[in-house]
C-alpha cells in the first residue's frame, strides 16, 4: 500500500510541477509566411499561459491546417521552459474543379483551398473527378469514387517521374477510362492503370508528345 501511495503521489507530483513551471510566455511562428503571425496564433487557439508540455502537437497541426486552408502542415516545437514555435508549411493550388458554374481551387492532395471562383489562375490543372459529395475549405474533398484521388495523385506522381509537364486537364470521371489533355490540344487516352502498367503508359505517351513536338518544331 505504502509504495502504491508513494508511486501516485510522485506521479501527482509530476505532473503539477508540469502544470506550474512550463506554461506559454512567448509564441514563435516560423517557416513560409503564408499568414500573419497574429492570424496564425489566433487560429491555433493556444493563448499565452497555456500549458505548454500538454499541447498536443497533432491537435495543434490539424486544427491550423484545417482552419487555414493554404497551411499544409504545421511543425510544432516545444523550446523550454515557455516558448511554443510553429513552424508552418505552405500548400500551393495545382487543381480545379468546375462546381456549379464555379471553379474549386485543390492542392495536389485534393485539399480545398478556395471555393466559388470563376476564374482559375495559370498553371493550374483542371480536373474531372467525377460527383462531388462535399468540398470543405481546408479539407480533403470527398468524392462519390473514392478511388479517384488515390488514382489523381498516381498519375501525378508518375507524370512527374516521365517528365510530363504541360498538362491542362484530367479527367477521372471514368476511373477505367482515365484520359489527360496536353497543351490543351493533345489528349493521352490512358483507359484502365495500375501501379504496374501507369508508368510505362505515361513513358509511351511522353515518347509519342516528343515526336510530336519535335515534328512541329514547339521545342
Amino acid at each position: 500500500f505504502r509504495s502504491v501511495a508513494g508511486a501516485l503521489f510522485l506521479v501527482v507530483g509530476v505532473v503539477v510541477a508540469l502544470s506550474l513551471f512550463f506554461n506559454i510566455n512567448k509564441i514563435v511562428v516560423s517557416g513560409d509566411a503564408v499568414y500573419s503571425h497574429e492570424t496564425v496564433v489566433k487560429a491555433s487557439g493556444v493563448s499565452e499561459g497555456d500549458n505548454l508540455i500538454f499541447l498536443s502537437k497533432s491537435k495543434l497541426n490539424e486544427k491550423l491546417s484545417s482552419e487555414l486552408a493554404y497551411i499544409g502542415s504545421v511543425t510544432v516545437k516545444r523550446r523550454l521552459p515557455s516558448t511554443l514555435e510553429l513552424v508552418v508549411k505552405k500548400t500551393d493550388a495545382k487543381l480545379g474543379v468546375a462546381m456549379n458554374g464555379y471553379f474549386t481551387l485543390l492542392d495536389e492532395n485534393g485539399k480545398v483551398l478556395e471555393k466559388d471562383l470563376e476564374t482559375v489562375g495559370e498553371n493550374i490543372i483542371l480536373v474531372n473527378l467525377g460527383e462531388v459529395e462535399s468540398a470543405e475549405l481546408g479539407k480533403v474533398i470527398v468524392l462519390k469514387e473514392n478511388r479517384a484521388l488515390t488514382k489523381l495523385n498516381a498519375v501525378l506522381d508518375e507524370c512527374k517521374k516521365v517528365g510530363i509537364n504541360d498538362i491542362s486537364l484530367m479527367d477521372l470521371s471514368d476511373i477505367y477510362n482515365i484520359k489527360l489533355v496536353y497543351q490543351g490540344r493533345i489528349t493521352l487516352e490512358l483507359g484502365e492503370t495500375d501501379s504496374e502498367n501507369l508508368n510505362s503508359k505515361l513513358a509511351l505517351g511522353k515518347a509519342a508528345l516528343d515526336k510530336q513536338n519535335e515534328e512541329n518544331n514547339l521545342y
